[in-house]
């Protein structure tokens, strides 16, 4: 499946179109098709590291 993502801080040039596996629904669970998505304004402060999500302090460390 196609993902935009980021692998470090900066600007809108940091996102990338990533291929990623498709996600198997696991017990008691259920896939679902996204048509639509929205990027809210904490998503570019995320992006720029100014604002910090759980799990997600530095890229440097990613693979």
């Amino acid at each position: 499946m196609k993902a935009v993502g980021l692998t470090e801080f900066g600007g809108p040039e940091v996102l990338r179109v990533l291929d990623l596996p498709v996600p198997e629904a696991g017990p008691g669970q259920i896939r679902i098709r996204v048509r639509a998505a929205a990027v809210n304004p904490v998503d570019a402060l995320v992006r720029r590291g100014i604002a910090h999500v759980s799990g997600i302090t530095d890229f440097s460390s990613s693979g």
